[in-house]
């Protein structure tokens, strides 16, 4: 039998069989319902990385996921499932929640909220899920709301709120949280007070807002997608709580950046150097992009990553993992000593790294780094103190004589430890009237034609090279004052323009 075998009746209800079914399927995944409320003018491509997202944000629905990343490319259909789809997904699943969107705006705030009632006011949207429905713009009444930043569902407590970041949700619940690109761009990323003034937006007034369902039990939920402008954004930050704290929440990441890197992430089946979606932007047309708007911003915007590739200013082609030789072949060794000189400096760390030499080669042989109070340095700073100045051929500990810097080098010194002199401290550490990059920039030509090596069973050796491939702009630099002064020492200072002028 074919189509023209059957009646009029039995063709109309076969179309609506074939459209009940894929309204059961759009009830079920996120993409097919994606596809079934977009404008046929305008359909939606789908490319393999939208459907490895909508897997994922099935999941999240699901409750399977419940704390959720996204980092994509702009332009590469990130925002239409996360912001424009997923909040109006969310309704037609769960028609009594409450949704809270933010963005660093309330005008981008209030374009998604427009963008989410748009796809609920399509007729596909109403015939898959008949009871998440708002109400028709322009009518009033006297139960329900819709406007451009707020809506309800008609019958139900289901709520959806949007903010800009700092905007007030006071006395408000959510079951649903969704955050999309909190920070405008470069400029504000950059700027600490605005990233402490998100953190503590997050912490305050949207994390506290996050609520159980007392319908059915389920925990609330979050989303952030957006773009790695900084390393201590609120991504970056929350990140690290993460691995820092098994108690801390722990995040699933979905992260495509426009050229693959390295094989890292098992659900991208990309080889290395394949673009994310080639027929829209390929490698040719990424590369252009690159060109335009600079390194560090093609590293945010299109590889997910606020650190430029090879570092900014020290690169890794500077440093080379290795096993440490024979502590005898060593000609000497050093310590050179970061400190947090006052306790109310809790965010910087206590760095202590001891170098060897041999020949024309430096070695970081041991490191330790934590946050400690100052008061507390000396007890946790000595075994490590102990051990290396009793080892061969030790020399001098460096530690420039600033606050608790100060009490460390008398005390030592009274105890025998190789302390310089206060006339050898004075000089060496005159170069402090400069600021980090400066001085950072005094010693990197030295590292023009030779690596550090870097002891490879230090532990923590990969945050020591974070700092220095995310140094002048990440958030700690602690081992890389340490580094740049066992530079001085090893190689010499170079010679800055402005000594001239403050000599």
């Amino acid at each position: 039998m074919n189509g023209n075998d059957l009646s009029e009746s039995e063709l109309l209800q076969l179309l609506a069989d074939l459209q009940e079914l894929e309204d059961r399927q759009s009830r079920e995944d996120i993409l097919t319902y994606i596809v079934a409320t977009t404008d046929p003018r305008k359909p939606y491509s789908v490319n393999w990385s939208h459907r490895v997202l909508a897997s994922k944000l099935n999941a999240f629905v699901r409750g399977e996921i419940p704390y959720l990343m996204v980092f994509m490319p702009p332009r590469h259909g990130k925002s239409e499932q996360v912001s424009r789809a997923l909040p109006a997904y969310i309704h037609g699943k769960f028609p009594d929640d409450e949704i809270f969107a933010v963005s660093y705006l309330d005008s981008l705030a209030t374009e998604m909220c427009i963008a989410v009632q748009d796809r609920m006011e399509t007729e596909a949207h109403k015939r898959i899920f008949p009871d998440a429905q708002i109400h028709q713009q322009g009518v009033k009444y006297t139960i329900g709301t819709r406007n451009s930043s707020e809506h309800d569902i008609k019958g139900r407590l289901g709520v959806y709120r949007s903010a800009g970041v700092g905007g007030s949700f006071t006395g408000k619940g959510a079951n649903w949280i969704i955050i999309d690109d909190p920070i405008k761009g470069r400029e504000i990323a950059d700027s600490e007070a605005f990233r402490e003034r998100l953190w503590n937006f997050w912490k305050a007034d949207l994390f506290t807002r996050l609520e159980t369902s007392l319908k059915d039990g389920r925990k609330g939920q979050v989303l952030i997608t957006l773009t790695r402008w900084h390393e201590d954004d609120l991504a970056g930050r929350l990140l690290a709580e993460m691995l820092k704290d098994p108690n801390a929440i722990q995040w699933e990441v979905v992260s495509f950046p426009a050229i693959k890197e390295d094989d890292s992430n098992p659900d991208d089946p990309r080889d290395i150097g394949e673009a994310l979606w080639p027929e829209k932007y390929n490698e040719k047309h990424l590369a252009s992009i690159e060109t335009t708007i600079g390194e560090r911003d093609y590293g945010s915007l299109y590889q997910c990553n606020p650190q430029p590739k090879g570092g900014i200013s020290f690169k890794n082609t500077m440093f080379e993992e290795a096993e440490l030789p024979p502590l005898m072949t060593f000609d000497y060794f050093f310590c050179t000593v970061d400190t947090a000189y006052k306790d109310k400096q809790a965010n910087d760390f206590q760095c202590f790294s001891w170098w060897g030499s041999i020949a024309d080669e430096l070695w970081l042989v041991d490191n330790i780094m934590d946050k400690v109070v100052a008061l507390k340095v000396e007890k946790w700073a000595r075994p490590k103190i102990d051990s290396w100045s009793e080892q061969y051929t030790f020399r001098q500990i460096w530690i420039e004589p600033k606050g608790h810097g100060i009490y460390l080098n008398q005390y030592w010194a009274s105890e025998g430890k190789a302390i310089p002199s206060e006339e050898d401290m004075k000089k060496f550490f005159a170069d402090r009237r400069f600021d980090k990059l400066e001085r950072a920039n005094n010693v990197i030509p030295h590292l023009a034609h030779r690596v550090v090596k870097i002891n490879k069973t230090l532990t923590n050796r990969k945050e020591l090279l974070k700092q220095c491939y995310s140094f002048p702009r990440g958030k700690n630099d602690d081992f890389v004052d340490t580094l740049v002064d066992a530079l001085k020492i090893k190689y010499g200072k170079s010679t800055s323009l402005l000594d001239s002028f403050l000599s």
